[in-house]
């Protein structure tokens, strides 16, 4: 059996999960681009399996100044072309982040196939923050041992589309994505990929330049998590120098495996050699997760197979059951919001095989938001974004994704309304009234028919009453008694309980009312909590909680009453 393993994964090593530089490479979005107009957030890294892919993949390397890359993605003839106008290495980067910063977008429209190796492509793109400058050209693309790579571009003429064949065209809303803090993450994500591919070629000096170069360069967060990766790698090579060290090898392959360079992971923990540790990396929870990060579909849908075959916790079964039928199903739903939904839910941030890959989840939701079909699609990508970079401490990104959102979805009055709402929360916590106030005001005079208005009202009050402004804060609490907000209403993305907008708004009335030293309306208005604006909650301990400190309090109101009055 072991020896089986060994041969099994040795066959992975040369056919499929670890491929080298120069060989056909594959991404989860390389069956994705095809004639969508891709904007600076969703280009990605699409591997070269297909011509398509590999033209969107020399545009990515180029817009974050990956000179490397963009080397490797050229056809080998027009190399010393491609140097000639890219220039140095530190000219290139610097010359591509201005040029990028005002990019519009690139789209395919068009393919034409000269031979089994040779394509040609017309595409159109767009720069500029002024007045748009806007091209079409062709690129010819050629096949070199299974990988695509450019060649050399010209000015589109219309003779060109005699025996050509359009691209499936997408119809692109307006929530394709600009520049700025909207790819910020994108561009840390570029440097901690091509660091990782650096360990897995055990150039450790530079894998620790380009990390460093991170914590220098990148915007918070991602300086901070740029630092804290190169001190990992630094102890790490410190401790044991050594190539060969098992150990180090295992520490490297999970550094690198955080740092998304997936197949630099498998290239650590598989061993050309075999081994028993080939058998310890294949029984390692995240060998099927990067096999199919690292574009190696069937292996890892043969590992995620194999570990439904051999798992014994009805949890895990369910969990590789669901891994199967996603990838299985996601080549037929690559233009499917709600599926992408799902497979970044079930998959990048469930956090049972890897942790929870917010990067992931994040690459994932861009490639998919130029196919929304409507503003409510569209808005659900964008929120589920924004949450995202949420987890990230991503301050800048978010707030730019929130702005984008505004501005391209105005006619998704709830996705507009909860981005306020979210707004003045976030103002209320750091004790921000008056930008609280603000947002909330917005919600409830501009979106008053939303879901969030509920949360919005009630948290006007709130300020008020923690500004000591008991009065105005009554009548805000007030508001909600006769309005249409619904108390039974649930948060499925939290833990909270039913809202219970109109128990809460009287017992803060209450509250108000003891601080003016006014008990007879304190205990009004805690009677009529108790009474007829019951607190409603799917929890029974939670219900017996609440009506014994309603009562409490209801008691100690009278007898404050009782001192109070001659």
């Amino acid at each position: 059996m072991k020896n089986t393993l060994i041969i099994i994964l040795s066959s992975l090593l040369l056919c499929g999960c670890l491929r080298s530089s120069s060989g056909p490479r594959t991404t989860p979005a390389t069956e994705s681009v095809k004639g969508q107009l891709i904007g600076l957030a969703q280009l990605v890294d699409a591997g070269n399996a297909t011509p398509e892919a590999a033209w969107v993949s020399r545009y990515w390397a180029r817009a974050h100044g990956d000179y490397d890359a963009v080397i490797a993605a050229t056809d080998p003839q027009k190399v010393d072309a491609a140097k000639a106008w890219m220039g140095d290495k530190a000219t290139f980067r610097a010359r591509s982040q201005t040029e990028f910063a005002s990019f519009k977008g690139i789209q395919i429209l068009a393919r034409k196939n000269l031979a089994s190796d040779r394509v040609e492509l017309k595409y159109q793109f767009a720069f500029g923050k002024g007045p748009t400058r806007q091209e079409t050209k062709i690129v010819e693309m050629v096949k070199i041992e299974g990988a695509w790579k450019s060649g050399q571009t010209r000015v589109y003429d219309a003779s060109w589309d005699d025996g050509s064949q359009p691209e499936p065209q997408q119809a692109a809303p307006a929530t394709v994505v600009g520049t700025g803090a909207l790819m910020n993450w994108q561009m840390a994500l570029s440097i901690f990929k091509k660091s990782g591919a650096f360990i897995g070629q055990d150039k450790g000096e530079e894998a620790k330049a380009e990390l460093s170069a991170g914590a220098t360069n990148l915007p918070a967060p991602y300086s901070n998590m740029a630092s804290q990766f190169l001190a990992r790698l630094e102890s790490t090579l410190k401790q044991s120098p050594g190539k060969s060290d098992p150990r180090q090898r295992k520490t490297l392959s999970q550094l690198c495996g955080e740092l998304h360079a997936y197949e630099a992971a498998l290239r650590l923990s598989v061993p050309a050699g075999g081994g028993s540790s080939t058998v310890e990396a294949r029984d390692e929870r995240e060998f099927a997760w990067r096999l199919f990060e690292s574009g190696d579909v069937p292996a890892a849908l043969n590992e995620y197979r194999r570990k439904l075959a051999e798992e014994q916790v009805d949890t895990w079964q369910d969990y590789y059951k669901e891994q199967i039928r996603l990838i299985e199903q996601r080549p037929a739903n690559l233009t499917n919001v709600q599926f992408a939904i799902k497979f970044v839910q079930e998959h990048y941030l469930k956090g049972f095989e890897e942790k929870a890959d917010v990067f992931g989840a994040l690459q994932e939701l861009t490639r998919v938001l130029p196919f929304a079909r409507s503003p409510r699609e569209g808005a659900s990508v964008c929120q589920f974004l924004i949450k995202c970079l949420e987890r990230l401490d991503d301050t800048a990104g978010r707030e730019a994704w929130e702005d984008k959102l505004l501005s391209d979805l105005k006619a998704d009055s709830e996705a507009c309304a909860q981005v306020y709402l979210e707004r003045g929360l976030r103002a209320m916590e750091k004790e921000a009234f008056v930008p609280a106030l603000s947002s909330f005001h917005k919600v409830c005079t501009e979106y008053a028919d939303t879901e969030a208005y509920g949360d919005a009202q009630f948290s006007v009050g709130v300020v008020l009453q923690q500004q000591q402004k008991y009065d105005d804060a009554v009548a805000e609490f007030d508001k909600l008694f006769p309005s249409k907000v619904n108390d039974y209403a649930v948060n499925p993305e939290s833990s909270d309980d039913c809202k219970n907008y109109r128990f809460r708004a009287a017992l803060r009335i209450s509250g108000c009312y003891e601080a003016k030293k006014d008990f007879a309306r304190a205990l009004e208005y805690t009677e009529l909590a108790r009474d007829r604006y019951k607190f409603i909650s799917y929890c029974k301990s939670c219900m017996e909680k609440t009506k014994e400190s309603v009562e409490k309090r209801i008691t100690q109101l009278k007898e404050a009453l009782s001192k109070s009055t001659p």
